[in-house]
């Protein structure tokens, strides 16, 4: 599933959980359109992005992936079904390895939103629709989804008790929305 070592990747990921998946269908869609035979799979998932510094433009700065703040997306997602669905529109993929991610010099544009916009929103929606997690990551979210249920059996109370997951509410999201 990886590249070779003299791989580059097709493209860059940053910021949010959001903003990454939707970057990757971004994309991976304009690529398939595009004809490109080997799509260059950054394997990163930024997992600590706190976006507090201001840029000139008086909007928060990007955040990429760099060693500190960033895993191999490859060990949270089904890579392999990924590259599946690439395959499936006549392409093939690869993953860049995370070592060669974070050691490349850190870019400074950020533009899954416009390839968002450019590509077709069917495409799009296929890729996200394959993003399932890792066999590895579904056994921790199944193991906390259970002990969460266990906690609401226990404790007299339902779901809409109280149980919410979220995604991270800041400026930066809001201005997307």
């Amino acid at each position: 599933i990886f590249c070779e070592s003299d791989a580059i990747p097709t493209y860059t990921v940053c910021n949010g959980f959001s903003n990454q998946l939707l970057g990757h269908a971004a994309f991976i869609a304009n690529a398939i359109e595009a004809g490109i035979s080997m799509i260059g799979i950054p394997d990163t998932f930024i997992v600590n992005c706190v976006r507090m510094e201001i840029d000139d433009k008086t909007s928060l700065k990007n955040v990429f992936a760099n060693k500190d703040n960033s895993i191999a997306i490859s060990s949270v997602l089904d890579a392999n079904e990924l590259l599946k669905m690439i395959r499936k529109h006549g392409n093939d993929g690869c993953f860049v390895p995370h070592d060669m991610i974070v050691s490349f010099e850190q870019p400074t544009e950020c533009s899954w939103l416009k390839r968002l916009q450019m590509a077709d929103n069917t495409l799009e929606m296929e890729i996200l629709d394959v993003m399932k997690p890792s066999a590895s990551l579904s056994t921790v979210v199944d193991f906390a989804f259970s002990k969460l249920l266990y906690h609401v059996n226990s404790s007299n109370s339902t779901l809409s008790d109280g149980i919410c997951l979220h995604h991270r509410d800041s400026p930066d999201w809001h201005e997307h929305c």
